[in-house]
Order: structure tokens, then sequence, then C-alpha cells
């Protein structure tokens, strides 16, 4: 599943990777983005107007999930057992030296997935973002902040290594995270045990983002292009064999083209 420009903003798709098969899961004249599978996709949490929001696979149902203003809330991550959301949660809005505006001051928060106030679980005011993600324990989960970090709900955390979008194994031993080891911006895929020990380099792009695992821990997803392009969806082995490009940049730029007829 991923967000792509629809028929008014941003929309969410989702395609068969054995028939590439492009079937469009909500359209609004809004943006949609960040789209997380439920356990067993039975569902999909993701972002709008900067909250979160949750719907059926089908795009029915539609509620919001967190609801306070004033902030943005981005990045969701599914509890293992289902039942509760970790995400990212800026709280200052502001132009940044450019004169651009931007979100600035994150921080890693949970909500229960029924509902309910959110609850800061780090005290960071990071200045980009932390992308956390669980650990298969559910009591413990990734997030970067000038490095790598892992950290518990008490709000107790220890640096592991260098890198950023870290994203751990189902089976709880490794991690992949992107780094630009050679300091050229040439940020790329890499694999370390979970304690951040015995990395090596799966990519060779000039800009990779959102490494993500498959369900038997087997492949590592993630985008690839250009700085400042939106890139395309391959996947790769944990040992940096097969290589596959899944979906081009051409898709994700105009799903509407390829989107499969009713």
């Amino acid at each position: 599943m991923f967000a792509a420009v629809g028929g008014g903003g941003s929309d969410l798709y989702v395609m068969d990777l054995t028939t590439s098969r492009l079937t469009r899961v909500a359209e609004t004249p809004e943006e949609e983005s960040d789209p997380e599978w439920l356990p067993h996709g039975q569902g999909v949490v993701f972002g709008r107007r900067a909250s979160l929001w949750v719907c059926r696979s089908d795009g029915s149902g539609e509620r919001r999930l967190t609801t306070e203003d004033g902030v943005r809330d981005s990045l969701p991550n599914v509890s293992p057992d289902g039942r509760q959301v970790l995400f990212q949660r800026a709280a200052i809005h502001r132009p940044n030296p450019y004169g651009v505006p931007m979100w600035f001051g994150f921080d890693a928060f949970l909500v229960n997935l029924e509902g309910g106030p959110a609850t800061r679980v780090t005290e960071r005011q990071q200045f980009s973002g932390l992308s956390p993600r669980w650990l298969p324990s559910g009591k413990e989960f990734l997030f970067f902040d000038a490095g790598i970090w892992r950290g518990d709900l008490a709000g107790h955390a220890e640096r592991l290594r260098s890198g950023v979008y870290p994203d751990p194994s189902p089976t709880d031993d490794w991690m992949a995270y992107v780094h630009d080891e050679e300091q050229r911006y040439h940020w790329n895929v890499y694999l370390s045990r979970l304690d951040g020990t015995h990395a090596r380099r799966l990519t060779d792009f000039y800009y990779c983002m959102y490494p993500r695992f498959s369900p038997d821990g087997q492949w590592v997803y993630f985008r690839a292009g250009d700085s400042g392009r939106i890139g395309s969806i391959y996947r790769i082995r944990i040992d940096g064999t097969e290589l596959t490009l899944l979906v081009r940049q051409k898709v994700l730029r105009r799903p509407t083209r390829y989107l499969a007829k009713p």
C-alpha cells in the first residue's frame, strides 16, 4: 500500500505484487498519507488533515483516531497485538530560514486503536521527525534522532548507531535503516544486528527512503530515486541478492492511469 497523487490530493492505493493490479482504497479531495496496515490486513491507519484516521481495507468505515488541534500527527505504526498505534507528533509550526512554513518539534506518541487521548512517550522536540517503529515485543521501539535509538514506553532510550528510518525485523534480531556512510549525500539501505553491530550495506542508489521488512523477515522493501523525487519501490533479500523493481516512479506519479478496471 502507498500514497500517491489521485483525483484530488494524495490518495491511497494497493498493488497486488503477483498481478500488478492497482486498486484505489481512498479517494477524497484531501491529502491522504502514511498508510499502515492493521494486523491481518483488516484495516488501515493513515494520515489526513494533520491527524490520524482508520478505515477498513476497502476504504469504508472511516473514523478519526487522533483529535488534538494545533499539531501534526504522522507515520503511524500499529503495535504487534493490534491494540495501539505509535506515531510521531510535531507541535511547532513556523517558517524555516527560507520562509517556508514547516512543522518542527517532533516526539513519539501512543494512542489506543479504539481511540482516546494520545500519550507522549519521548521528550526530545526533534527537528525533522522520529519515525518510531515497534519492536516485535510490543514493549520497545526504534526511532531516530541524531542516530538510531532503542526506547521504551517509560521514556528510557539507548543510542545504537548512526542512521535514519530504522525498521526492526519481525524476528527481532536485525534492523534495516538508511545511512550516508560516506557522507556524500548518497543515502542507502543498510542492515545490522538490533544492537547496531555487524552493519552491512544492501543497496547502491543515490537516495533511499523508508525501508520495511516483509512479514517473514526475508525481504526489505524501500523507495529509491533522486533526492527530492518520489522514486520507485524496490525490494531486496536480506543477503543483498535479488534486487527487484516493484512499482515504477511513473505509476506513483500517475496512478489513476494504471488503475484496474471495475
